[in-house]
């Protein structure tokens, strides 16, 4: 009597390439299998050739994928593993105004993936998601950095521009006296007026002192031909007269002149009163 051999045991392979992908990658997987009848593949693919190959794709996570063999001999299973690289770590980071008045203020807004740290430039550390105020003096760029568990790192930024506004003086006194405050000026004032009134009350006491009104005070002449030759003998014979012409009747009683005397080798002119 001939005894009859059980069918052989299903045996299969299964490999995935690459077995580690980046976030959204794709791998290929390839089996191979004997004594088979039926094969099939889980996360949705279905029924498959005994052998052969198949591509997934947006893999975002770790994987494990399952051939399943039927056949005479019975069932078995092949199994690989895709892993999926972390994603980096990736920020935004928003200014809102972006150019200031001077004084103004600006919210900074960030936002943060994948990314267990944050940092925020002159401030320290902040948390993954927030906002903050900030107030710069001058044009300011500020830098949001973020980790992951593994070391990486990502940065943004965003720039706060402050507007200039030139310089200005304002002067509050007419006229401007360099003195600060209305103390200043009423002191400038009162000077400038004391020098005006002084001077008038001189004018007006030396024409009465000569007996004569304001309309009378002497008129400037040049100098006659006796009054220039006296110049001449008391200045050394150095002095000319612009003109010896009298242009006008010498007043009664004491008059005073007005002598131009012209430079000469040098010598600077000279005004004389001369009185007689």
């Amino acid at each position: 009597m001939k005894v009859k051999e059980p069918p052989s045991a299903p045996i299969c392979t299964l490999s995935a390439h690459p077995t580690h992908v980046g976030n959204n990658g794709s791998s290929t997987l390839t089996w191979t299998t004997a004594n088979a009848t039926s094969v099939s593949l889980d996360h949705g693919i279905g029924s498959v050739a005994l052998s052969g190959s198949h591509t997934v794709t947006n893999i975002t996570s770790a994987r494990t994928y399952t051939l399943t063999v039927h056949g005479p001999g019975g069932t078995v299973n092949c199994h690989t593993t895709i892993t999926v690289a972390a994603a980096p770590p990736a920020c935004t980071l928003a200014a809102q105004p972006a150019s200031l008045p001077p004084g103004g203020s600006s919210t900074l807004t960030w936002s943060s993936s994948n990314a267990i740290s944050a940092f925020l430039s002159g401030v320290g550390q902040v948390g993954l998601h927030g906002s903050r105020n900030v107030q710069p003096h001058t044009a300011t760029t500020y830098v949001l950095t973020v980790y992951d568990s593994h070391g990486r790192s990502a940065q943004c930024q965003a720039t706060v521009h402050t507007q200039f506004v030139p310089p200005h003086v304002t002067l509050t006194q007419i006229p401007y006296t360099g003195i600060d405050g209305g103390m200043g000026g009423a002191a400038y004032t009162l000077t400038l007026t004391s020098i005006l009134a002084a001077s008038l009350y001189l004018l007006l006491h030396f024409a009465r002192s000569y007996g004569m009104s304001i309309a009378e005070l002497p008129r400037v002449i040049y100098a006659s031909s006796s009054a220039f030759a006296r110049l001449r003998r008391k200045s050394g014979g150095v002095v000319h007269a612009a003109n010896t012409k009298q242009t006008c009747a010498p007043p009664q009683g004491i008059t005073d002149r007005l002598v131009f005397v012209r430079s000469e080798s040098g010598a600077a002119p000279r005004i004389i009163l001369e009185r007689g």
